[in-house]
């Protein structure tokens, strides 16, 4: 798994995160590719624009995908790499499968939070769970299993969402004691 967020930063985190995925293409060869990146590669296609983070219609889509010209050089390094399978997440809300370019993309649910975005999809799912794989030697079958304890839903951001700084309250913050190491470590 990787976390592609880094892409264009011109962080020192972004040489090596490009570093490592442009050795994916010449390991050997698996039966079976998976790959898990923490958010969706784009929205709805690779070929999206960029996104104006500071367009209001634009915010959401700049925040849950990657930006061009990152986005292509992530997808083609995957394909290269004949990936079969692409888990992603951050919306915390479910789609359909998407088959594209030989891969298969899964935009997977949260594990246990508020679903984001789903006023945009009639077929998204918002339920808690995770995705199981069973892996045979004609394929993997990628099943979701929903979660025994579903919980309401907060809102499109969950509890204190996304507010401007100015907004912000953060008196209703817990804190929490400091963790501890267990002490037979």
């Amino acid at each position: 798994g990787f976390y592609a967020a880094v892409a264009g930063t011109g962080l020192p985190h972004e040489a090596r995160f490009w570093r490592m995925l442009e050795r994916l293409p010449d390991l050997p060869a698996a039966k079976h590719h998976v790959a898990v990146m923490h958010y969706w590669p784009f929205m709805e296609h690779p070929d999206e624009p960029a996104w104006d983070l500071t367009d209001g219609d634009q915010y959401d889509n700049w925040y849950f995908s990657i930006d061009p010209p990152h986005r292509q050089r992530l997808w083609e390094i995957l394909k290269a790499a004949k990936v079969d399978i692409l888990f992603c997440g951050h919306v915390h809300t479910g789609r359909p499968v998407q088959h594209i370019d030989g891969i298969r993309l899964y935009r997977t649910q949260a594990a246990g939070n508020t679903g984001q975005l789903s006023e945009r999809w009639p077929e998204a799912d918002t339920s808690f769970g995770f995705h199981r794989c069973d892996v045979t030697d004609s394929g993997i079958e990628v099943t979701f299993i929903p979660g025994n304890d579903q919980c309401e839903e907060f809102g499109t951001f969950g509890p204190l969402g996304h507010p401007p700084i100015e907004e912000r309250d953060y008196s209703v913050a817990v804190e929490q004691p400091p963790i501890q190491p267990d002490a037979d470590l």
